[in-house]
């Protein structure tokens, strides 16, 4: 890895939840509809949170763009 990230635990839930809510507009003027559907038991990553955000969107841009 080049440089240092900051790392640290995070709950992926907002994570989630923060990009679907950015997508959601993009989705929409698509004819789609975002829902999340999380476990019941907590989902926390060691992660850097704005990489995590960024990997997030970046999956949920591709499903839209797929779709």
């Amino acid at each position: 890895m080049c440089g240092s990230m900051a790392t640290a635990l995070h709950k992926t839930p907002s994570a989630l939840g923060a990009g679907c809510a950015l997508r959601q507009p993009g989705a929409q003027d698509q004819g789609l509809s975002l829902t999340l559907t999380l476990p019941d038991s907590p989902l926390t990553v060691l992660a850097n949170a704005d990489t995590l955000r960024s990997a997030f969107q970046n999956l949920i841009d591709n499903a839209i763009d797929a779709s």
